[in-house]
């Protein structure tokens, strides 16, 4: 794994056919089992810890998908995933998370993330998820599907307290 540099431009020999993925988990022993799952079919192009990498690893490597956790230190997923959209906003992102609660899912939506999978279900979901969302397709696995009743009841509540 590269360390993430502080300023260079990726060319096209850093991903030179398969498409490249950041993952982001503050777990570093689940990241390195992510990376040995999906090294096979994918350029893993970073792997951080924190939100603020995150961010940071988005502009450097600009992968054509970011996996990433909700709970990580410095700034979660959510806040990081906004961060990158502000300034990226045809990033692809699935967030991979033990949050099953629905404010949750609506949350990530609303930052235009377009997957959400739970831990739990990787090893049955993540492949597709990423086939989906590569394709620009959105992916919530079927535990956190979200009901329009419900939706326009987590909109109401969350207006007022974002994640």
């Amino acid at each position: 794994m590269r360390p993430i540099p502080t300023s260079r431009s990726i060319s096209a020999e850093d991903h030179p056919t398969k498409p490249s993925i950041l993952l982001a988990d503050d777990d570093a022993a689940f990241r390195k089992a992510l990376e040995k799952f999906l090294g096979p079919h994918y350029t893993i192009a970073g792997s951080v810890g924190d939100g603020l990498a995150l961010v940071e690893a988005a502009r450097v490597f600009d992968p054509d998908l970011i996996i990433a956790d909700i709970s990580m230190p410095v700034l979660n997923g959510i806040q990081a995933v906004r961060q990158i959209m502000s300034s990226q906003p045809n990033a692809r992102v699935i967030f991979l998370t033990v949050h099953e609660e629905p404010a949750f899912v609506l949350e990530s939506q609303k930052t235009g993330a377009l997957g959400y999978l739970l831990k739990r279900s990787l090893t049955d979901q993540l492949m597709p998820a990423i086939r989906e969302v590569l394709h620009g397709d959105p992916f919530v696995c079927p535990e956190c599907a979200i009901t329009p009743a419900l939706r326009a009841d987590l909109h109401e509540l969350l207006e007022n307290d974002s994640l």
